[in-house]
């Protein structure tokens, strides 16, 4: 049955004239996955996603949650070809842990995926935020210490805002303030 590629054809079409068109990119994400091209599936929900996710009207965020289940759906997938790919284990773990769902089984993804890309400060701060919500306090010290020295060696990672407010609940407000006055 060729109405899915056709159906591709007119939404890839329709985002030449609009390309910051969020339903569009949510409906060529499905499609993308129901013919099993997984990489452009993720690719365009991850797009929806951003667009949504500027918008403020009630169905885009609806749309919003389905898109970020949509997503899980498909990390899912892409995990059963890959085990290993620690963006993948993140941005999954990280989802789960955001909405306070499978903090047990995300803690472990997470951990997975720092032993993996242990120089990442994104999946570092994601680790440090999963220890911080299970209140497992001496870890989360050490991953964020981990954490703080990579944003130090490079200042344009975005985990520096979530760092600080971890850093202020465990009341460590001189690390806070050295932090962001280098």
């Amino acid at each position: 049955d060729g109405r899915p590629y056709q159906a591709i054809k007119t939404y890839r079409k329709a985002l030449k004239q609009k390309p910051e068109w969020a339903e569009a990119h949510h409906n060529l994400g499905l499609l993308y996955f129901k013919v099993k091209m997984g990489v452009k599936a993720l690719d365009h929900f991850r797009k929806a996603e951003h667009y949504y996710s500027n918008r403020t009207d009630l169905q885009a965020k609806t749309n919003l949650v389905i898109i970020q289940k949509n997503l899980q759906k498909a990390y899912k997938e892409v995990l059963k070809i890959n085990p290993d790919d620690a963006y993948v284990l993140n941005y999954l773990a990280y989802s789960w842990i955001d909405q306070g769902i499978n903090l047990d089984e995300g803690l472990e993804m997470l951990k997975k995926a720092s032993k993996l890309k242990s120089e990442d400060g994104y999946i570092i701060d994601s680790l440090g935020w999963a220890y911080y919500l299970k209140k497992n306090y001496i870890l989360l010290s050490i991953e964020e210490l981990q954490i703080s020295n990579l944003v130090h060696l490079n200042p344009n990672l975005m985990s520096q805002g979530s760092l600080s407010i971890i850093f202020q609940k465990l009341t460590k407000k001189k690390i806070v303030m050295r932090f962001f006055m280098k």
